[in-house]
């Protein structure tokens, strides 16, 4: 399992114990997957670890898919034109969309959320 799934599973068993160590603490647990794209693609490649990754076609008409949040420091965001992401942090690191990774990925995220639904509530 990826170290992006792990960090999932861990923040989850937060409330239901770790390593078999049940505790009555409850709390609310904030996944933010605006950064997913991103995060995939530093898992994958560690040479971007640390490094400011977007995730966007090059081009006027291209949006930003996703932002590391090295990115986000720069003022980039998910959405915005990679033409301004470009002109906000032009080292950046674009790198094109790799959807059926993402979506593999995802499904491995899934799998850690449905062993965990007792413990958490989607909204």
């Amino acid at each position: 399992m990826s170290s992006l799934c792990n960090r999932v599973a861990l923040a989850l068993n937060w409330n239901t114990g770790i390593n078999g160590c049940e505790t009555t603490a409850r709390g609310i647990v904030h996944i933010d997957m605006d950064a997913f794209y991103a995060s995939v693609e530093q898992r994958d490649d560690p040479q971007l670890h640390g490094k400011v990754v977007v995730v966007a076609w090059r081009g006027s008409r291209s949006v930003v898919c996703a932002a590391s949040c090295e990115a986000r420091r720069f003022g980039v965001r998910s959405a915005m034109p990679a033409v301004r992401a470009e002109q906000l942090c032009p080292n950046a690191v674009f790198l094109p969309p790799d959807f059926p990774q993402y979506r593999a990925v995802w499904h491995q995220v899934r799998e850690i959320f449905k062993r965990q639904k007792k413990s958490f509530v989607a909204l």
